[in-house]
């Protein structure tokens, strides 16, 4: 994944492929992100990360267009996003 601001990326998770197309708007390093998904379903996420005792607290907010939409969303995505937080959970434990 590219992380350049203004950029766009294409991702997938190891059991399936998924057109993901992100152009990140803002990165303020150590505490925002903040993109829009460009491939359907549009929506924006802000992520901040603030310190905590252990370690850090991850934000995570996805902004829709409509309500149905974010429901069709929420009705697959979070298994998705859990397995993709904990990829990035392990990568930041190998590196510490």
């Amino acid at each position: 994944m590219s992380c350049a601001p203004a950029g766009s990326s294409s991702s997938g998770t190891h059991d399936r492929n998924y057109q993901n197309e992100s152009r990140f708007l803002e990165i303020d390093e150590p505490s925002r992100i903040l993109f829009d998904h460009l491939s359907y379903p549009y929506f924006q996420t802000t992520i901040t990360l603030t310190p905590a005792e252990d370690g850090c607290q991850l934000h995570w907010v996805m902004a829709f267009n409509d309500a149905a939409t974010c429901a069709s969303v929420r009705s697959f995505a979070g298994d998705g996003l859990e397995k993709n937080l904990d990829r990035l959970t392990a990568e930041l434990n190998a590196e510490s």
